[in-house]
């Protein structure tokens, strides 16, 4: 994606070089997929409810409890702690069952069935996922057993930490997570995350 700009050149029949008519044709390639860079979550918070804990993937932005309630048609999935598992931060699906989240009521709520997987270390956020079709290609084809509306993240520190998600509208996109501030479910806790989705 991006500008291109090309100057076309005319020859005469002796190969000489006669100019360009000082014209230049700009093509203009854009991208079929969004990307989201340095979006910061939240562990939810059981009080206040301002933390920013729910991700809507068609404008790449965060949302608190209070604020996701009148958009949660857009929000394609959520972070959370879970204290009952071995790895502990959790993206999951609004559609999934979550007892230890029952201070936040979203039986209101649209509840989008987005279907989530870790990707293998062989696929590269940055490197390979880089157009719409590599998302369908590389996420799509992992993606076609073994999903679920919930997952937790491996650490960090193990490298290429990918995990691929289907939206309830059927796009592809993957979740890189950058940073993880702590291992804690106190609402201080926040994981910074990259996002790629097809348009």
């Amino acid at each position: 994606p991006g500008d291109y700009t090309w100057r076309v050149l005319a020859r005469d029949s002796k190969a000489v070089f006669m100019g360009d008519g000082g014209k230049q044709l700009k093509v203009t390639v854009k991208p079929d997929f969004d990307f989201w860079s340095y979006r910061v979550m939240a562990v939810p918070d059981t009080t206040e409810k301002k933390n920013k804990c729910y991700y809507s993937s068609k404008d790449g932005k965060i949302y608190s409890y209070s604020e996701a309630a009148s958009k949660s048609g857009s929000v394609d999935f959520g972070y959370y702690y879970d204290t009952t598992s071995t790895q502990k931060h959790c993206f999951y699906a609004l559609n999934a069952s979550q007892p230890l989240l029952g201070f936040y009521d979203i039986a209101s709520w649209t509840k989008n069935a987005t279907l989530l997987k870790k990707l293998p270390s062989s696929v590269n956020f940055v490197s390979q996922l880089t157009s719409g079709g590599a998302l369908r290609t590389l996420v799509g084809g992992n993606m076609t057993s073994g999903t679920l509306n919930k997952v937790p993240l491996v650490a960090t520190s193990a490298g290429n930490n990918v995990i691929g998600f289907r939206t309830a509208s059927g796009k592809f996109g993957a979740i890189l997570v950058r940073f993880i501030s702590g291992d804690s479910p106190a609402k201080g806790t926040t994981i910074e995350v990259d996002v790629k989705v097809q348009k």
